[in-house]
């Protein structure tokens, strides 16, 4: 009984604070609202609430991975996301989320969710709702503190546990991170600009940072010369891939120079299957994913022990009061960004029309000009050579010159001497 009245309880205020309608059934949605836009590439695939935590949320995502009781479920994940490549991972430590650099004017990170597992691979987990230029960027300098943290003090030889930082992405990534042609010869020996070759920076002169579409893996335990010679795939769309995994590479021979530090990025917005069409488990997470805050009750396809610790975890209706103004307010905060995402796509839209409206008004007018030049001079110079010839016959006419005479002389047609003549 409880669970019910305190469904309709969150139901009550949600219409109260953002004007929504509440039938016995269902949530209306209040027009205008952003879901009117699902064709934006600036709109979530996330309504703001529902039956379910949207997980692109800061509290939903700390809700369902963050908690002592998530084990299980971070456990589930985190061998999905590293299988083939970490070996299976039976426990983990969450660490403290906030990482404070060693200079007081320093920036400081705080993560998502950060932990150890029983491998001793450090894990960073992020969940990034709102658009990021510089997403790869970003999850290296965050990477550099899981680096740092473990240098002891004294003697060091600078081997440290293997890293990986998860980003896990509510939008694209940026088309500067995913190129589209291999490194040229001509890139290899200044390390200049950007690789790419899996779309990411040059790293010194022979290096650059290629994801796991363009080579091959390493196995735990195994050294980068251990590694298979390049087996980079041009023919790949990088664009359509959902996983991108990053490492330090050797662009000369494609090999992998070191596995100790993985940026793993999923681009949620590429997964399109449909429940039908979920085969691999990793397939029912990237669906849940992507679809939690939308769904209304369990899929059949979703489970299985795990998913149904999930949908508990993630039911609205069992929140206590504190945790339901907690997640309001998490969730006003991803409908900002989300609406400052698509103010700020529409305003460049408006200005991009603008801006290719007057250059093409200016283009127009530079190449109307160009061309009424053109054939104005042409026109004048047709204009100007019948008045010569026009002068010509004339004057041969006034010396006596007969009409065949003058034909013959100029080789005009007969018609033409004539027409001078009459002018």
């Amino acid at each position: 009984m409880r669970e019910a009245e305190s469904f309709l309880d969150w139901r009550v205020v949600r219409a109260m604070v953002l004007g929504v309608g509440v039938t016995a059934d269902r949530v209306s949605e209040p027009e205008g609202s952003d879901d009117a836009h699902p064709e934006h590439p600036s709109h979530s695939p996330q309504p703001d609430i529902g039956v379910y935590v949207n997980p692109f949320t800061d509290f939903g995502f700390k809700r369902i991975f963050g908690q002592p009781v998530s084990r299980d479920i971070l456990i589930d994940f985190l061998n999905e996301v590293l299988a083939g490549r970490e070996a299976p991972i039976s426990s983990v430590t969450y660490l403290n989320n906030e990482q404070v650099p060693g200079q007081k004017d320093q920036r400081r990170a705080a993560f998502d969710l950060h932990c150890t597992t029983s491998t001793g691979a450090r894990i960073i987990v992020e969940m990034q709702a709102s658009y990021q230029r510089h997403v790869v960027e970003r999850a290296l300098y965050y990477a550099t503190f899981a680096i740092t943290e473990q240098a002891p003090r004294g003697d060091w030889n600078f081997r440290f546990d293997r890293i990986y930082s998860i980003v896990i992405m509510d939008f694209d990534l940026p088309a500067s991170a995913l190129g589209g042609t291999d490194v040229g010869a001509d890139e290899r020996g200044r390390g200049a600009g950007v690789s790419t070759a899996g779309g990411g920076a040059s790293v010194g002169a022979t290096t650059h940072v290629a994801s796991a579409s363009e080579i091959n893996r390493v196995s735990p335990g195994h050294t980068s010369s251990e590694s298979n010679t390049d087996s980079r795939d041009s023919s790949i769309n990088l664009h359509n891939e959902v996983r991108h995994e990053v490492m330090l590479v050797n662009t000369e021979t494609g090999r992998i120079m070191s596995d100790r530090l993985v940026l793993i990025f999923l681009e949620m917005r590429n997964f399109v299957k449909s429940e039908e069409e979920l085969e691999t488990n990793m397939d029912k997470w990237l669906y849940l994913l992507r679809h939690l805050g939308r769904l209304t009750s369990m899929p059949a396809a979703l489970q299985g022990r795990i998913f149904k610790e999930i949908f508990t975890i993630a039911k609205i209706s069992a929140m206590d009061t504190q945790e339901y103004i907690a997640y309001q307010r998490s969730i006003k905060s991803y409908r900002d960004i989300k609406s400052g995402e698509i103010s700020s796509y529409e305003l460049g839209l408006e200005k991009g029309e603008k801006l290719g409206l007057e250059k093409g008004e200016k283009l127009g007018l530079e190449k109307g000009l160009e061309k009424g030049e053109k054939l104005g001079l042409e026109k004048g110079l047709e204009k100007g050579r019948q008045s010569e010839r026009r002068n010509l016959v004339q004057t041969l006419n006034q010396n006596g010159f007969a009409v065949e005479d003058i034909v013959k002389a100029t080789g005009m047609s007969h018609s033409e001497v004539l027409s001078y003549l009459e002018g």
